[in-house]
């Protein structure tokens, strides 16, 4: 089995570069043609409908794939139930939105329709979480792994006219959004195209069902966000758009080396819920945790030696203040990607409460260091503080897992032969 999970992974991990490869070029492609600030006001607009769209989403993309494996419940009940939560969703939201226009105008963006382009990327991003949902739930990478870099593809080609015409930061976000919409229609049919016909059956419990086990999932997924998000804001309240320009540069690079454990996390949920055994299931994810965390090392130290030639060769001497903060804040991406693998291990089992817990405490770090740092050492303020929130989440959750799996030597966490020897010959493996 975990020949075949190395193979998901493999499949996703190439499709997720792909897709990276092609985000980082529309990365630089605003970085450079719209200024740092013009990156900032971008860069702040698409991190505020992901927090949002994770936060209103609750969890459901995650509730779907536990469901489908875990229950008897059918795929068609599954898209009926989800997309009765859509329509629901997208009603109550839009009717929230229009009350809160102004406020999101005079504090935040001021371009024309700001509201409605914010509605409909929050929309979009709660649409393909689902639709992911349904795809990962049913063990079909493949289509997952379509979507990613269909949707950079098209993203970039919305992109694309900032070579030939003067757009300011909002245009330039409306390209996006239609782009979302075109990947979005796509991957849409091409998921239900898998599925035979069905009728839409509405059905509350299954509703009721699935909000009980998503709600979790959400505190747990919009703490996360935060954790590595919330430093965004704190630049933009007390140094502006530029700082968060160059913030948004040193991310992307750190988006880079978690590309391994994305891909990893993608596919691990999906494959934990299948175990019965919690033995099984606690040795499966030390496994991949151990394998995973040794090839990121490599990754982390590669992509450090060569931070300043990307950034200059890339985005350009303007964005050169970026290369300190991405130094301090990469070596906190190994922390925080032990906290997102281990949060599928909590999930696999219905336990959601202990990703909350390092969640909160890791927030706290992260909102107390942001705090007493930001406002008076700007950009590398930001950093420390990104380094400190992801090194706690990383931590706690890391004895949480060790507490909770009974695994009483710390030496039981490094690679050995015994786990090469058993890639082979356990039939858990197989």
């Amino acid at each position: 089995m975990f020949l075949r999970f190395a193979r998901s992974i493999s499949t996703t991990f190439i499709s997720q570069l792909a897709a990276s490869i092609l985000l980082l070029v529309i990365g630089i492609i605003t970085s450079r043609k719209l200024g740092v600030e013009g990156r900032g006001i971008y860069s702040l607009f698409f991190t505020s409908t992901g927090l949002v769209g994770t936060a209103i989403a609750c969890g459901m993309g995650p509730a779907t794939v536990y469901f489908l494996n875990k229950t008897k419940i059918s795929i068609q009940q599954t898209i009926s139930t989800l997309l009765t939560y859509f329509i629901l969703l997208s009603v109550l939201f839009g009717i929230i939105l229009l009350f809160g226009q102004r406020f999101i105008s005079a504090h935040f963006f001021h371009h024309a329709h700001v509201s409605l382009s914010f509605y409909c990327a929050v929309i979009f991003f709660i649409a393909d979480a689902l639709i992911a949902g349904i795809a990962l739930g049913s063990h079909k990478y493949s289509l997952y792994s379509v979507n990613l870099v269909l949707q950079a593809s098209l993203i970039l080609l919305f992109t694309l006219p900032l070579f030939f015409l003067t757009l300011s930061a909002g245009q330039v976000v409306w390209l996006r959004v239609i782009g979302l919409a075109f990947a979005l229609f796509i991957y849409c049919f091409l998921v239900l195209n898998t599925q035979q016909a069905f009728r839409i059956t509405l059905s509350f419990t299954h509703l009721k069902d699935f909000f009980d086990f998503g709600r979790k999932n959400f505190l747990q997924n919009v703490i996360g966000l935060l954790n590595y998000r919330v430093y965004v804001y704190f630049l933009f309240m007390f140094h502006g758009a530029k700082a968060v320009g160059l913030f948004s540069v040193a991310l992307l690079l750190v988006e880079s080396i978690r590309l391994l454990p994305n891909a990893v996390g993608t596919v691990l949920l999906p494959k934990l819920t299948q175990f019965n055994k919690h033995d099984d299931l606690k040795y499966f994810t030390l496994l991949t945790v151990k394998f995973t965390q040794l090839i990121l090392i490599f990754g982390i130290i590669t992509i450090m030696l060569l931070s300043r030639y990307l950034i200059l060769l890339l985005f350009g001497k303007t964005y050169l203040p970026a290369l300190m903060a991405f130094n301090i804040m990469a070596l906190s991406a190994w922390f925080g990607s032990i906290y997102q693998l281990i949060t599928r291990y909590f999930t696999a089992l219905h336990l959601q409460q202990y990703s909350i817990a390092c969640g909160i405490i890791a927030l706290a770090f992260a909102l107390i260091s942001s705090i007493s740092l930001i406002p008076n050492f700007g950009l590398l303020g930001a950093a420390y503080a990104f380094f400190i929130g992801n090194m706690s989440a990383g931590i706690c959750m890391f004895i949480c897992f060790k507490r909770h799996a009974k695994i009483d030597k710390w030496s039981d966490f490094l690679p050995s032969k015994t786990d090469l020897q058993l890639l082979r010959n356990q039939p858990l493996l197989d």
